[in-house]
């Protein structure tokens, strides 16, 4: 059998030139149009909001910023699932949205939202401090809000 098929390469070589070229311009064709992608996104839309609260114990952190910020962004379009976390100084929570939806989109959903409640304290309807900017990263924009900011609170007036 391979015998036939050398035996036939050697007499009709244009034959076999011309299926080569064929082959390797459909290569090339299917190559140049094939949807790749550098980067490809394994994981689903995400937005962060990392909001800074200096001098804040994690209890007094998730009361006064997590808590607010979670019930203001919970029942966004599109959101399927919330996480946060509360540390010292600092509260971060993720909204993970569903496949397919833009990031941009959800991100400038999420700000407007946030718009609403920049700078407010758990127990104050005022606005209290300013909010950050969004940075332009794929997976996750990142808000940073200051809460603290033009606080007028002391620390003794916290316990």
């Amino acid at each position: 059998m391979l015998q036939a098929i050398v035996h036939f390469s050697l007499r009709f070589r244009g034959v076999v030139v011309a299926l080569a070229c064929l082959l390797l311009g459909y290569g090339l064709y299917v190559a140049s149009h094939a949807k790749l992608d550098v980067f490809p996104d394994f994981v689903q839309p995400q937005v962060m909001v990392k909001t800074d609260a200096p001098g804040l114990s994690p209890e007094q952190v998730e009361t006064l910023v997590t808590l607010p910020v979670e019930t203001t962004i919970n029942g966004l379009g599109n959101m399927e699932s919330m996480r946060s976390e509360s540390i010292q100084g600092l509260s971060v929570i993720t909204a993970v949205f569903e496949e397919g939806t833009d990031v941009f989109v959800a991100r400038q959903m999420l700000a407007e939202k946030l718009g609403e409640t920049a700078g407010r304290r758990a127990d104050d309807d005022s606005p209290k401090g300013r909010a950050g900017q969004a940075t332009t990263d794929r997976l996750s924009g990142v808000l940073r809000g200051i809460f603290a900011a033009a606080r007028t609170t002391r620390p003794t007036d916290l316990s």
